[in-house]
């Protein structure tokens, strides 16, 4: 008799701690992982004046508030995220290489106590370079529609270079539906063996897993998968180098004035943006997808040749067809 109520008791217990765990993962899955498809782009939009700036010992609060009210607003019916999420953007100096608030934020986890053993500070390491990636991502594909939106269409830049501006737009926004893809595939896989899982050693295996899996298809550069290629590590920062330095070269010219960029600076960008393009794919055909996000993966590559939305008969790019497939 005792026997069986101590076995039913430890059955109670763990029925409410694996409950309680997988809505821990749900919100993690929300903030990070692009669970919540306004959370990352109004984050975006409500920080980038602030992030774009080196930090300053005001930048924490000042993020934290944006954040608190994202949330209010996103998720009127459930603000429990907000009892165990926040921001920590640690101010740094001046000279530190050109770094700015988008390479430092990190996103702080209170962690119940009980869960501990599962979300440790190397783990939670993993999750924001996720984040920091997934940030870096979505601001390319919005400053690149920007670009398109005020500029392009106004027929004040160079042919070759509005071709340029509209595949990389795809590419990022075509990266952005293979990674919820992945996420969302892989997440479903997870929590349906944690839904069966007997003892928090199944847990902690399942979601190890579920981490080597998301990042093994997701190009991430980091170190938590030892046997991962670093060119999926360089393809990515590579391309997100090129996308800013490309920004950097838009403010200099002179569009207004129709000042069109030099026959070099346009071969260099081409030149380079081929080697990330060669780089890219080499890469993108080692990966191991399953079948839900090999279409996708399949559209991505694609998506990296020059001509996908030109009309080949013309020397300029032909907007129409481009902004039938902005929905990408």
């Amino acid at each position: 008799m005792e026997n069986s109520i101590t076995a039913s008791s430890s059955t109670e217990l763990w029925n409410s701690l694996h409950n309680e765990l997988l809505r821990h993962f749900k919100l993690i899955k929300n903030i990070c992982l692009l669970g919540h498809d306004e959370f990352i782009p109004s984050f975006i939009t409500n920080t980038w004046n602030i992030l774009d700036k080196t930090p300053t010992e005001h930048t924490t609060k000042e993020i934290n508030i944006i954040f608190q009210n994202i949330i209010r607003n996103i998720m009127p019916n459930d603000r429990t995220v907000l009892d165990y999420f926040y921001f920590d953007v640690p101010s740094i100096n001046e000279d530190s290489s050109g770094k700015n608030g988008w390479d430092v934020i990190t996103l702080r986890y209170q962690v119940p106590e009980q869960f501990t053993f599962l979300f440790n500070d190397e783990i939670f390491n993993i999750y924001n370079t996720i984040f920091r990636y997934l940030l870096k991502v979505n601001k390319a594909k919005a400053s690149s529609l920007n670009f398109i939106s005020t500029r392009l269409f106004k027929r004040q830049t160079h042919g070759e270079v509005e071709m340029l501006i509209m595949n990389l737009h795809t590419i990022f926004a075509i990266l952005i539906g293979y990674l919820r893809n992945v996420f969302d595939s892989q997440y479903a896989l997870m929590e349906s063996f944690m839904t069966n899982a007997k003892n928090f050693e199944d847990v902690q295996a399942t979601h190890s897993t579920f981490l080597s899996s998301i990042i093994s298809r997701s190009f991430l550069p980091t170190n938590y998968n030892a046997n991962s290629n670093e060119s999926e590590s360089y393809f990515l920062q590579e391309l997100l180098k090129y996308y800013d330095d490309f920004v950097i070269l838009k403010l200099k010219w002179d569009f207004k004035n129709h000042l069109d960029p030099s026959t070099e600076e346009v071969k260099i960008l081409y030149d380079r943006f081929n080697s990330i393009k060669n780089l890219a794919i080499t890469t993108m055909k080692s990966i191991n997808c399953d079948e839900f996000s090999s279409e996708y993966l399949r559209t991505l590559i694609l998506s990296f040749e020059f001509n996908s939305w030109g009309d080949k008969t013309d020397e300029v790019v032909n907007l129409d067809k481009f902004l039938q497939n902005l929905h990408v």
